[in-house]
């Protein structure tokens, strides 16, 4: 009898733990999202260049915020995508590319082989760095390289 009543104790204990813990886990989600979301508002969608640049050097402290505060939250990986926009909108193109590789190393191993992110949008966006990268490598950076 008191060996079962201590099975049942600590199974109640081990499920408030677990209960606990996606709870801090959804609570950092919420806040990342929030910090997110203002970043995003303020990414450029108009015409005029100087309101794009002056928005997105806005913008820049609110993804780093997230990455530095919530880093293992879907919301850091999203932000690494949005940081290398920022930063292909003013032309940083060497910033872009280290924001994109950032989001690239935390899902390779240390065998340089892939890992795969648990989120589908985190797939997706790992896919649109990968992508943004050859791009960058292609066709912005060597133009850097023969500038100098």
């Amino acid at each position: 009898m008191r060996r079962k009543l201590m099975m049942i104790i600590t199974n109640w204990i081990i499920c408030l733990c677990v209960i606990s813990c996606a709870s801090v886990q959804h609570k950092e989600e919420l806040l990342a999202q929030k910090i997110y979301n203002t970043g995003s508002a303020l990414v450029p969608y108009a015409a005029d260049m100087e309101v794009k640049k002056a928005n997105t050097s806005q913008a820049i402290p609110h993804f780093r915020d997230v990455i530095k505060r919530f880093p293992h939250t879907d919301y850091a990986d999203l932000s690494y995508v949005q940081l290398g926009l920022c930063y292909e909108y003013l032309e940083q193109w060497e910033e872009a590319e280290k924001a994109y590789e950032a989001l690239i190393q935390k899902y390779t191993d240390e065998e340089g082989k892939p890992m795969s992110p648990y989120s589908e949008n985190v797939r997706q966006a790992l896919q649109f760095a990968k992508d943004r990268m050859h791009k960058l490598r292609m066709y912005h950076l060597p133009l850097i390289a023969q500038a100098y």
